[in-house]
């Protein structure tokens, strides 16, 4: 409750401080054209601009290593979790 008051009393001196100034012009409708256009270019490519710089063949088979070796701990807690609950092998 704390934190949504102190954030409305931003978010209302904000508005005060821009309300001062005045309105801008609209934007113009060929610029944001193109920049929509561009956005749409960047997404529908970004498979093959990932490819420019890293083989993905590459990523394929070093990004489980990478994740294995970040988890590893919880991969080896883990194991030797079901290790323990084998009664006859009698890992403590």
């Amino acid at each position: 409750m704390l934190l949504e008051g102190l954030i409305s009393l931003v978010v209302t001196l904000i508005k005060a401080i821009l309300s001062i100034f005045p309105s801008l012009p609209p934007f113009p409708a060929e610029g944001l054209t193109a920049i929509n256009s561009y956005v749409s270019l960047i997404i529908t490519n970004a498979g093959s601009l990932l490819g420019l710089f890293v083989d993905l063949n590459t990523v394929k088979i070093v990004l489980p290593i990478v994740l294995v070796l970040i988890e590893f701990e919880h991969i080896y807690d883990f194991v030797m979790w079901l290790l323990r609950k084998i009664p006859f092998l009698g890992i403590k």
